[in-house]
């Protein structure tokens, strides 16, 4: 009688072990593992380009100028899914540090007349936000970007840099969160 209550208290304890194990596992699977990493949503009802020095034959850099922002959204990417709202004034008081030594890519989209939206893909360097202009500023460098050359109609050919634009976005891509971030 004795050897078959060590063996059940024995077999008892291995089936705690093993089901603690399992719930330890499962909720360890729920958890995000990694760094939490961001992106931001810049909308913006107008936005203006000038045009500055090219570093060279294929290189398009201009100033792009976004004026009348909703506020910026900054999210997460998955496992985290982690959401909020800045000020334009916060995303420039932390670009450097999110960026520093690796400016981010970013789609900048917005409204062609006459046709459907366009996008382009830039480099984003300079951030600058003017409390009195309420505009948020940036260096943009603008990426090349390959076309289907059976694609003849308007959508596929290369669009030129326009000097305004209306209904802008600008999609930034990825930074590490931060814990040093300025509030602004």
């Amino acid at each position: 009688m004795r050897k078959f209550f060590a063996t059940a208290s024995i077999a008892a304890a291995l089936v705690i072990v093993a089901v603690s194990a399992h719930v330890n596992t499962a909720a360890a699977a729920d958890q995000p593992t990694g760094t939490e990493e961001f992106m931001f949503l810049v909308v913006a009802t107008r936005a203006t380009t000038v045009q500055l020095k090219a570093d060279g034959p294929n290189s398009e850099r201009f100033r792009l100028v976004l004026t009348d922002m909703a506020p910026v959204t900054m999210f997460s990417d998955r496992p985290f899914r982690d959401a909020r709202l800045m000020t334009a004034k916060a995303l420039d008081a932390n670009w450097d540090t999110w960026f520093a030594g690796n400016p981010p890519n970013a789609a900048l989209t917005f409204d062609r007349r006459g046709g459907p939206p366009a996008s382009m893909i830039v480099e984003l360097t300079d951030s600058s936000y003017n409390a009195t202009t309420r505009t948020l500023t940036f260096t943009a460098i603008r990426e090349p970007r390959e076309h289907d050359p059976m694609e003849k109609n308007l959508n596929w050919q290369r669009l030129t840099t326009p000097s305004s634009m209306r209904s802008v976005s600008l999609f930034i891509d990825l930074t590490p969160a931060s814990s040093k971030k300025k509030e602004a």
